[in-house]
């Protein structure tokens, strides 16, 4: 399988960025493996999902600096080409998915 990466702003420092490494195919999506990230949001009224992609229910939204603990990386389930981070927002709901591009990962 060919690796994936994905650019991920860090907070750290200008012009800084991460890459995950190669993809590992599960049962019902592609899981790329990053674990255990520490994000933020940066934009506000973002909506959290029950999977990866705008197609799945939104169960609500949150503010630019919201803190998401990222579990993996999946591929978009619908027609997308952005990787949606699966994870738990502080003090909030666990196992959600928010689109990558809504967050700064450290």
């Amino acid at each position: 399988m060919a690796a994936f990466a994905i650019p991920i702003a860090i907070s750290g420092g200008p012009g800084a960025s991460a890459t995950t490494p190669s993809a590992a195919k599960t049962s019902s999506h592609i899981a790329y493996k990053t674990y255990g990230e520490t994000c933020f949001l940066n934009a506000d009224g973002v909506r959290y999902r029950t999977g990866p992609g705008t197609n799945y229910r939104a169960l609500g939204h949150v503010n630019r600096g919201q803190g998401f603990d990222v579990i993996n990386w999946v591929a978009p389930r619908d027609g997308g080409i952005k990787p949606w981070g699966k994870g738990n927002l502080w003090g909030g709901p666990q196992g959600v998915y928010i689109r990558y591009d809504f967050l700064k990962c450290h």
